[in-house]
């Protein structure tokens, strides 16, 4: 029987050889809201310094119809002919020294604009950055990061100088190296898109040929038909340009929108825009969401940020619904002489909120800034809030606290306030032996003088 040979493919399969690939551990690290990492920095974060390999800064763009990022190419760069603006971005190098393998321990983190000034002031505050534990949380979905230098041990001359020959053994063309790469895959796919536009141009040149060539040959009748299809098809590709439109909504101006739910902790509400559910951060020097509850109705104005791929809240106000039904309240509870209002109010606040409560701690998870607690009501839980900064050393299990703390639209329970409550002195007991002393001499005086 004749053999056919098999053709070499153009593409290699990549295959999972052994259990350890199909972890498939990332060098990238990507954070979600509340997420948080430490480790070394491997980097200064000054575009200025010539021997710094951990550390690149450049522009890019968004390109919203591949929904990527595209660095910038600057004089040629087909987004800034379109009047495009771009943005910074920095990737920077990280040991990660809880990685098993030592393969595995060097890490790139990418910083926006606003991550990459905060990591800027940290670094002159503290003498730069490099070799030193860093403590990176992710806020919220708008972009926003917290870095700060812990005051963990840095790593020593000799331990620094490896990590930074591990990193240039693993990206052997730098940091650099992988933008260029990113740069060319994203070229390749706007040269293939734009090849493919080119030729749907020609195919309905090629059509539009042929249909006056037909036209010739038809009748009256049968343009007038045509006439009647072509309007119909205009219509339809109005009402399809249109449904797009709406697919591709990118703001919201003033729109009475119902809230699904709020956020205090986040300064966010939840809405439906387009059939979907879409979280709208506001900047909480703007906006404030707090006298909002889940369910009310309001006029909604928002922005999608397309650097950072989140809904940005540039103004929320109630209805004149709304405003009018809280005014109503509000005169009926001034008009109420017996003050049960009040009192509801007052047991309403209590119910959500804590001042001066003593706890005994459980447990305490300090990189997540979370608060096990319990008392004779039984344990809870609760998440440290932003501007209090707890003393983790004096705060451990079986210490008591005094804390204020409330509960947020989620009903979890924020802390605004915390410390250790100090210890009780032993003065009443030395004061109750000193009176025992005290009356003892006496009867050893009474006793003597009786015997006189």
């Amino acid at each position: 029987m004749a053999t056919t040979r098999r053709r070499k493919p153009a593409f290699t399969i990549r295959t999972v050889r052994t259990k350890q690939d199909r972890k498939r551990p990332s060098v990238f690290m990507r954070l979600k809201v509340d997420e948080a990492f430490k480790m070394y920095a491997l980097f200064e974060p000054d575009p200025e310094l010539d021997d710094n390999p951990g550390f690149f800064e450049y522009y890019d763009h968004y390109d919203k119809q591949g929904n990527a990022y595209v660095p910038c190419t600057g004089e040629s760069c087909p987004f800034c002919a379109a009047n495009d603006n771009p943005s910074t971005r920095a990737l920077t190098a990280w040991l990660d020294p809880s990685a098993g393998d030592k393969a595995e321990q060097i890490k790139v983190f990418t910083m926006n604009f606003s991550t990459t000034q905060d990591m800027s002031d940290e670094a002159e505050d503290e003498g730069g950055v490099l070799g030193k534990m860093v403590r990176v949380k992710r806020l919220s979905d708008r972009g926003d990061y917290r870095v700060k230098i812990t005051t963990d041990k840095p790593l020593t001359q000799k331990a620094t100088k490896d990590a930074m020959s591990a990193l240039e053994e693993k990206f052997p063309n730098g940091l650099q190296g992988l933008v260029e790469r990113q740069l060319e895959v994203q070229m390749e796919r706007l040269k293939a898109l734009e090849a493919m536009e080119d030729d749907d141009d020609e195919d309905e040149e090629r059509e539009e040929r042929s249909t006056a060539r037909r036209g010739r040959a038809t009748n009256s009748k049968t343009r007038s038909r045509a006439d009647e299809d072509e309007e119909e098809n205009d219509g339809d590709e109005e009402e399809e340009e249109g449904e797009s439109s709406d697919e591709e909504t990118s703001s919201v101006e003033e729109q009475e929108l119902e809230l699904l739910s709020v956020s205090k902790r986040n300064n966010s509400v939840t809405v439906e825009i387009d059939g979907e559910e879409a979280v709208l951060a506001g900047d909480e020097d703007e906006i404030d969401v707090s006298d909002f509850r889940k369910g009310d109705v309001a006029v909604v104005s928002a922005e999608w940020d397309e650097e950072d791929e989140v809904w940005v809240l540039t103004s929320i106000e109630a209805t004149e619904g709304e405003q009018e039904s809280e005014e109503g309240d509000e005169e009926d509870e001034e008009a109420d002489e017996d003050g049960e209002g009040e009192e509801g109010e007052e047991e309403e606040e209590e119910a959500n909120s804590i001042e001066g409560g003593e706890y005994e701690v459980v447990r305490v998870e300090a990189d997540d800034e979370i608060l096990h607690l319990q008392n004779d009501d039984g344990k809870v839980k609760m998440w440290v809030g932003e501007g209090v900064n707890p003393d983790y050393d004096a705060i451990k299990k079986g210490v008591t606290v005094t804390l204020d703390a409330q509960t947020d639209d989620e009903g979890d329970w924020i802390v605004t306030a915390v410390k250790v409550k100090p210890a009780r002195r032993t003065t009443t007991r030395k004061t109750t032996t000193a009176r025992k002393t005290t009356s003892t001499a006496r009867k050893t005086t009474s006793r003597s003088s009786r015997k006189k």
